[in-house]
């Protein structure tokens, strides 16, 4: 009955979301209607646990779930929980999320396990903190999310990294937590190589030809975007990276269409300062400029020295009914 109760409620949030885009002349798209669902999601978890509902609403999620973004909710209930000073409700609740994870792919239980690190070290509980840290290492090892002989970061251990975790991946979103999961169970010392390695390859890839495809590909494309789409293209692995490095034709060729993730920007930067608290330490680029010949954004000259690609994303566009 709760569960019904539940889906009824998310529902009438969903309908009441979508009356209001409607009213406020919002074209209701997939994109938009999937956008609606996941806040009428979160609209009844906070509900439900002002409410005091914890139950029902882990209940709910837990069967529902099918990962992705979905820790979001867990943490509202999460911190309800905090609130209430139900701190063995906390650690009942995540317990049985990294034990429902653990029928699913083996990152899929790390990944729960780091959400609930990031809630231990929230609360202050430093004796569970590093009772959980040191089976979230254990069941890393175990699972082979490093090769234990190979603990020392070089250049092919950094691409290795980076290819499992795309093929861990279900969306290319997932990759920034998964890659996260990866570094945290290594020594610092290797996290901060990993990271100076991933540094060398966004300014190896800031060049003119990458900006010209990444500004075709969105219609446009700032210097922080830019960047987004650099760190898109390491996370695509070796062979994707240097190939369009080496000719941004190749895209075409390996038919991939160009994203941006942002949050593969910071991965490193996150579990080095989750581990030891402190900043990862950097130097500043010494690459001021992308290297090459600069082009204009007139229409002109981008299609004159980048035909192939002006006419696969011009047609993709018109395709797709863009202007």
């Amino acid at each position: 009955m709760s569960k019904r109760l539940v889906e009824k409620d998310i529902a009438s949030a969903y309908l009441r979301l979508i009356e209001e885009g409607k009213l406020s002349g919002i074209e209701v798209t997939r994109f938009v209607a999937q956008s609606f669902a996941r806040e009428a999601m979160m609209i009844v978890t906070h509900d439900y646990v002002q409410s005091g509902k914890f139950k029902e609403i882990f209940d709910h999620l837990i069967e529902e779930w099918d990962g992705g973004d979905g820790y979001q909710y867990f943490h509202v209930v999460s911190e309800g929980l905090i609130a209430q000073g139900d701190v063995d409700g906390l650690r009942k609740m995540w317990t049985t999320l990294v034990t429902a994870r653990k029928d699913l792919r083996k990152s899929e239980e790390l990944i729960a396990m780091q959400h609930y690190l990031d809630v231990l070290r929230k609360l202050g509980d430093e004796e569970h903190l590093r009772e959980v840290q040191k089976e979230f290492v254990e069941r890393g090892t175990s699972a082979g999310f490093y090769d234990s002989n190979r603990r020392v970061m070089d250049e092919q251990n950094f691409w290795d990294i980076i290819r499992r975790v795309k093929e861990e991946s279900y969306h290319y979103t997932e990759r920034p937590g998964r890659l996260q999961t990866r570094l945290l169970t290594y020594p610092v010392e290797e996290i901060e190589k990993f990271d100076g390695f991933f540094q060398e390859k966004m300014d190896k890839s800031y060049t003119w030809n990458l900006w010209a495809l990444a500004y075709l590909a969105f219609g446009g494309c700032s210097d922080d975007s830019f960047s987004d789409f650099r760190a898109w293209l390491i996370s695509e692995g070796q062979n994707v990276f240097e190939s369009v490095l080496a000719d941004h034709d190749s895209i075409i060729d390996l038919r991939i269409e160009p994203q941006q993730l942002e949050g593969y920007l910071y991965v490193t930067a996150k579990a080095y300062e989750l581990k030891t608290k402190n900043s990862i330490p950097r130097h500043a680029s010494e690459i001021l400029k992308p290297s090459g010949e600069e082009w204009n954004e007139d229409d002109d000259d981008l299609k004159l020295r980048y035909p192939r690609l002006w006419n696969h994303f011009e047609e993709g566009s018109k395709s797709s009914g863009s202007l």
